[in-house]
């Protein structure tokens, strides 16, 4: 049983991954794994649906949800209402700038529970609030995961960075978006030392994965059906993480991952096999 870090850079396309200087993640990689992992061709590439996926470890067609407006079927809950579920008195953390990640609001709440969203509503999701959004939620998951003892923190937590889709929307697949990977790789950085400290301070022995929801065309933008806006991928490390990754890895994975790693045992009679 291991606690549980995934951590979400919304929008960043896989070959995109591979140019930027990303040193956190390559770090995390060479511990690990990185493998691409390409949105279902039963999803469409928009956030709602595939974080949905993500969270939840059922195909777009089951879960529902087919974009960001509209919720989709209550049919499993996310890996951290399980982990909550199975684990009475388990605390889990979940931060997010894109509201429906963690509100009910659009296609949300993916993640159920309380949330940390760093935005008023009313603010204009812009590249500038984007960037003020993803440090608010480094400072607060730094905090967290810094917080005494073993008493209070969070035995699973998800954490979502924006910045990155937000510019490859505003300029393309260009130098901005580039830059932008590399300021999340840093971002990334400071939270996996985050991490590190606790479990030098502590003994835990963290499992970290470390997703994307789409990639981008050329011109900026998803939804559609290219293999660029599929080119999503998985980083992943730590004593839950098999080996070996698997060999056609799907968005749909990350759940059974999580509850693995953090010790929940799959679904038995009544519900539906997990991963």
């Amino acid at each position: 049983m291991s606690p549980v870090l995934v951590l979400g850079i919304d929008g960043v396309r896989h070959d995109a991954l591979c140019a930027a200087s990303t040193p956190e993640l390559d770090r995390l990689a060479t511990a690990g794994f990185r493998v691409p992992v390409p949105v279902a061709a039963d999803s469409p590439t928009i956030s709602g649906p595939c974080w949905t996926t993500i969270a939840t470890g059922l195909p777009a067609p089951v879960h529902g949800v087919r974009d960001n407006a509209t919720p989709g079927n209550p049919v499993r809950p996310d890996f951290l209402s399980r982990i909550r579920a199975a684990r009475p008195g388990t605390t889990t953390f979940a931060a997010a700038g894109w509201a429906p990640l963690v509100r009910p609001v659009g296609c949300g709440p993916i993640f159920a529970g309380h949330g940390f969203r760093p935005l008023a509503p009313d603010e204009r999701y812009d590249v500038a609030a984007a960037n003020r959004a993803d440090e608010a939620i480094v400072a607060a998951t730094v905090d967290v995961l810094s917080a005494g003892t073993e008493a209070g923190t969070p035995a699973a937590a998800f954490v979502h960075l924006g910045t990155p889709d937000l510019v490859a929307h505003r300029d393309g697949v260009a130098i901005g978006y580039r830059q932008a990977i590399e300021t999340a790789d840093r971002r990334a950085g400071r939270i996996l030392a985050a991490v590190r400290a606790r479990a030098a301070a502590t003994g835990e022995d963290w499992t970290v994965l470390v997703a994307t929801d789409h990639g981008h065309r050329d011109g900026g933008g998803h939804g559609g059906d290219s293999v660029a806006e599929r080119a999503a991928w998985l980083i992943a490390a730590g004593p839950g993480v098999p080996r070996r990754p698997p060999s056609m890895p799907t968005q749909a994975d990350i759940y059974p991952l999580v509850l693995s790693a953090a010790g929940v045992r799959p679904a038995d009679a009544g519900g539906e096999a997990d991963g």
